[in-house]
């Protein structure tokens, strides 16, 4: 917890006592290994189920892509986005709990809203 009594959050997981980090950013490419790349428009949302980290990105065509972390890269995971459906374009995630239950809600540029629960 930190002064004021509150849980700092890291990767949608409440860590009590974490220390919140000081900055600045410095380049890191050993944390996108493993991550393939549309050509356009890509929209990353990581979280957690359990103790595995995964990674979901809208992509330029509607669609979605997803990848599980290994501990030291990104390997590709298709379960992870099955379920979820073509937005037309530019479809942009994100990822949370409520309670115990995840969710997912994501637009793009010529849909509304739409939602998923895992």
């Amino acid at each position: 917890m930190n002064l004021l009594g509150h849980k700092h959050l890291l990767g949608n997981r409440a860590v009590k006592g974490a220390a919140l980090p000081t900055g600045p950013w410095a380049s890191n490419t050993g944390i996108i290994s493993g991550l393939t790349s549309s050509l356009y428009h890509k929209t990353p949302a990581v979280f957690y189920i359990g103790t595995n980290m995964y990674l979901i990105s809208g992509q330029y065509d509607g669609l979605f892509s997803g990848w599980k972390w290994s501990g030291t890269a990104w390997a590709s995971n298709t379960s992870i986005v099955s379920g979820l459906t073509d937005l037309g374009i530019l479809s942009a995630p994100t990822v949370f709990y409520i309670g115990t239950d995840l969710y997912l809600i994501a637009c793009s540029n010529s849909t509304p809203f739409n939602g998923w629960k895992y």
